[in-house]
């Protein structure tokens, strides 16, 4: 497993390249779908981002985990660790995010923006922070123990192979507005 999360650069130029292809965000995402060298990209890259989960995973005895990469368009959201009842089931990474100042209907995928490595390591360290929450507190939110889990996970990756991809200026990216961890996010940007 390379540090430098190369699966998902290789997977992201072709994304790219089919971004500025494809004229109708229709048939961007029937390509993005099933194109069997795109399906291979992106499964490559879901295992790369499995192994660096199980890797935290390990450290911290959470609970094993299958990890997503999905190809839904996503504005707002970055991840997800989904639980049952507090119970954590799966993370989920979304690397396409949609535009903010058209409607859905309007999109075009010249407005699909693909995340950088380092923003995807980011929400997995996120959505990662959230499953240790979950397994000291059995709750998953955005409050002291999250960022007490995140703080955790940062600072072991911080230690690893992995360093090279954590990137203090993206840390707690995609909190909500005015939770704990957005205000212990904007204290750190204005040090």
């Amino acid at each position: 497993m390379n540090n430098q999360l190369e699966n998902y650069e290789a997977f992201r130029k072709a994304v790219n390249d089919l971004r500025l292809e494809k004229q109708t965000l229709e048939e961007f995402s029937n390509v993005l779908k099933n194109d069997p060298n795109l399906k291979r990209l992106r499964n490559q890259e879901r295992t790369e981002l499995q192994g660096i989960y199980d890797f935290i995973r390990n450290e911290h005895k959470m609970p094993r985990l299958p990890v997503y990469l999905p190809v839904r368009k996503k504005i707002l959201t970055r991840g997800l660790a989904r639980h049952a009842f507090g119970i954590p089931q799966e993370v989920r990474v979304y690397f396409l995010q949609g535009c903010m100042t058209k409607p859905y209907e309007e999109w075009t995928p010249k407005d699909l923006d693909c995340c950088s490595r380092k923003k995807v390591f980011e929400i997995l360290i996120h959505e990662s922070a959230h499953v240790l929450e979950a397994c000291w507190h059995g709750e998953m939110d955005h409050d002291r123990p999250f960022v007490e889990a995140y703080q955790t996970i940062e600072s072991f990756l911080e230690r690893s192979k992995f360093a090279v991809l954590v990137d203090k200026r993206l840390r707690l990216l995609g909190c909500p507005e005015n939770s704990y961890a957005d205000k212990v996010a904007k204290r750190g940007k204005h040090k």
